[in-house]
């Protein structure tokens, strides 16, 4: 997601704790308890929008084939092998498939899997159509997998350097700073307001329940909401992109 001009957690914070008119932090809701639902709205944004993908270039582990899924993390995209020169004329690169159910936990060049390069071709895993064209096993298949939190690379990944990961993240770790776009600002600020009010007013019914039926009516309205505007303007970002991937899968020959 394309996103520059962001506000703070403590500007939500802030603005969170004057509309519930908890401003001095002393009706039983810490600013670290703020702070975490600042920080589960994010999240939660993240997990339903994928607003933010990002890159990363890791050494590939030839001693163990396996690495642990970087910090915050919850969605790979896209996976490639290269040697330092993968973005330059001539560089030499990979693309990374999936293998199901490939498992080399202990680390090394064993490995389970309902189908392997030894017997016959694997109908969920298979770089040339099963018709026609050379062996498949005549030339090297890279691959991998992911269990719990663990990527595991075939025997293959090891003339490589590098392997390059692009995931969507959840915005940030915990305790880490967090990016909120501009444009969701309202959103978020409203969830946070709307979560904490009900604390509040486990504690204060009365005075609580009036403003929670306001927050909830301002975030959650269909349409008009600020929830739904915020998925709408971020469902319009990145224009350019999505034409380009429209055009290039309009013209393709498959």
């Amino acid at each position: 997601m394309d996103f520059k001009d962001k506000v703070t957690a403590d500007d939500i914070i802030s603005e969170v704790t004057l509309m519930l008119n908890d401003t001095a932090m002393n009706k039983g809701i810490s600013y670290g308890a703020y702070m975490n639902s600042v920080q589960r709205a994010v999240e939660d944004l993240h997990i339903n929008l994928f607003m933010s993908t990002r890159t990363m270039d890791i050494e590939v582990p030839k001693d163990t084939l396996k690495i642990e899924m970087p910090d915050d993390a919850f969605n790979v995209r896209e996976f490639y092998l290269h040697n330092g020169v993968c973005c330059q004329p001539g560089g030499d690169m990979a693309i990374v498939h999936w293998k199901r159910m490939y498992n080399n936990s202990q680390g090394g060049a064993g490995y389970t899997a309902p189908r392997k390069e030894t017997q016959e071709t694997d109908i969920f895993f298979n770089p040339l159509f099963s018709g026609g064209g050379p062996d498949y096993r005549s030339y090297p298949m890279y691959y991998a997998n992911i269990e719990n939190g663990l990527i595991m690379f075939g025997e293959n990944c090891r003339v490589y350097k590098y392997f390059r990961i692009v995931f969507n993240t959840l915005g940030g770790k915990i305790g880490e700073a967090m990016e909120i776009p501009r444009i969701v600002r309202r959103c978020i600020t409203l969830m946070v307001a709307k979560d904490n009010c009900m604390k509040l007013m486990t504690r204060d019914r009365m005075t609580y329940q009036v403003m929670y039926q306001a927050i909830s009516g301002e975030l959650d309205t269909p349409r008009t909401g600020a929830l739904d505007k915020a998925e709408s303007m971020l469902a319009r970002m990145g224009t350019w992109k999505r034409n380009e991937f429209l055009l290039r899968n309009g013209t393709a020959k498959y």
